[in-house]
């Protein structure tokens, strides 16, 4: 018997005066329907779905058990018609909401003083660029408690050099150092953290970041991300703010970055706080008075590996090869990995330096580490050369194409024109290519005279412009006169 139509026949009765064969015309119900509803007081005692019988009495002990193991609904409704249980979903479901405990802990708003703490995670974030090949993309966001201002910085990888990095260029920009950094147990910040009764056992490189800049580490319980909700909510609100319609698979990770940046600085800083009703930017002087002053030196965040040099002057690094000099060919060095830079140090000397990558397969070369390898093999590959050599300058291919056109020695030029990386600088080098290129003079003899011209006179007053290449085999090199570029 439903309660509003029970209700509704009495209304119009009493209310409207109309009798029961008008009701069943009006409601459109059968007349004896309208007849036993009247004849039953107007006010009804109705009882819930789960007080109706006692067709779950004899299940409620199986609930409760199954409830602690955090069975859904449906899943108990199966477990208990396995046992003869007849009875529909609907009043199950009434008795679970009344016997199961609340899904949500109960928490409170923490409210923290300026300085005091800072909050950091990692958050994948879909795919980047990196060359011809795809990776996976991360953010790294600290979030200042008392303010809630943000830093993100997107990366490719979190692992050690990365996670230290971002903890110095979030110090650097803010301008300060929280007093206590509250991170959750990912094996870089935490090595061990059992359960709320022991303390966590901080990896000792990020209890020494920890040292050189004086914050506490205070690291989460296990499975407790609840207890850093600030930045669990920057995360969300980096999704829905600014990747939310960013194909970020297209751009490169220096692009992601200055993008991120300027939405720092023009959104993020600048929303309102509902409980505060002020903008982080508002709040954060006052913090930063009270954050702790930054060291003298930054944290170096580099990590160290032992390599191998091989034979062919290439050191291995996650899937991709270095080039070191050749005098170093088959000995132990020493790889310290920055986000952006990778150093080879051995006898206590970094012998070079090279942009990290994060493709696979990629062979790093400085051309000058080569050079000497190439005049001790007498056998070297032509294609080797021009390799070299199209890595100079971005229009060296341009140099190659004159040149092969008008010297039909082009190869030895080539290879001459390379032999002076030795002597000169690589970004020499490459100017004095790009100046004989519009001087349309081809061939190694021009480069040379060009390179010791500009060796000579240090003080450089103006462009050199030729008109020919002859010109540039007759150079005389003179104390300049000043006055000659007063002349009209």
């Amino acid at each position: 018997m439903k309660p509003y139509t029970h209700f509704l026949i009495h209304h119009l009765q009493e209310e409207k005066g109309y009798g029961p064969k008008q009701i069943s015309e009006k409601l459109n119900i059968p007349l004896r329907t309208v007849e036993r509803h009247l004849a039953l007081p107007k006010t009804l005692e109705v009882k819930s779905s789960c007080e109706r019988g006692s067709i779950l009495e004899p299940y409620k002990e199986k609930i409760e058990n199954l409830l602690k193991d955090n069975l859904t609904g449906m899943q108990i409704l199966f477990r208990l018609q396995k046992d003869g249980y007849q009875g529909g979903k609907t009043i199950l479901h009434d008795y679970l909401r009344k016997v199961r405990p609340p899904k949500k802990e109960p928490f409170l708003t923490l409210k923290f003083d300026p300085g005091e703490m800072a909050q950091v995670d990692f958050a994948e974030c879909g795919l980047v660029r990196a060359g011809n090949i795809r990776r996976k993309l991360y953010a790294f966001l600290m979030t200042l408690g008392h303010c809630r201002r943000i830093f993100v910085k997107f990366i490719m990888r979190m692992n050690m050099e990365h996670f230290l990095s971002c903890h110095r260029e979030g110090f650097e920009f803010f301008g300060g150092v929280p007093r206590r950094i509250m991170v959750d147990n990912c094996k870089v910040a935490v090595l061990h953290h059992d359960n709320i009764y022991t303390p966590a056992e901080i990896n000792p490189r990020y209890a020494d970041c920890a040292a050189h800049y004086s914050f506490v580490v205070s690291a989460c319980n296990v499975r407790s991300p609840n207890e850093k909700g600030l930045v669990e909510r920057s995360v969300g609100y980096l999704r829905t703010s600014f990747l939310n319609g960013l194909d970020t698979s297209q751009m490169s990770l220096l692009a992601i970055n200055a993008a991120v940046r300027e939405w720092q600085t023009v959104t993020a800083d600048h929303r309102l706080l509902a409980r505060m009703h002020q903008t982080p930017m508002q709040l954060f002087p006052e913090e930063q008075k009270a954050m702790l002053p930054l060291p003298l030196y930054p944290y170096d965040c580099s990590v160290f590996t032992h390599v191998r040099i091989s034979s062919q002057c290439r050191v291995s690094f996650q899937g991709n090869l270095y080039s070191v000099p050749m005098k170093y060919a088959g000995r132990m060095a020493s790889l310290a990995a920055l986000p952006d830079t990778v150093r080879i140090h051995c006898d206590n000397l970094v012998i070079a330096e090279h942009k990290r990558s994060y493709e696979r397969g990629k062979a790093v070369v400085e051309p000058a580490h080569d050079v000497e390898l190439l005049k001790r093999r007498k056998r070297a590959t032509k294609a080797k050369i021009l390799e070299l050599f199209l890595a100079l300058s971005p229009k060296a291919s341009d140099y190659v194409e004159g040149l092969r056109s008008r010297r039909p020695d082009a190869d030895l030029h080539l290879a001459r024109i390379m032999a002076l990386t030795t002597t000169y600088p690589q970004e020499q080098v490459a100017a004095a290519i790009d100046e004989a290129i519009l001087a349309s003079a081809y061939g190694a003899e021009y480069i040379a005279n060009l390179l010791e011209m500009r060796q000579r006179c240090r003080e450089e007053l103006s462009p050199l412009h030729l008109e020919s290449k002859d010109e540039m085999l007759d150079i005389e090199i003179r104390q300049p006169d000043l006055n000659v570029y007063e002349r009209k």
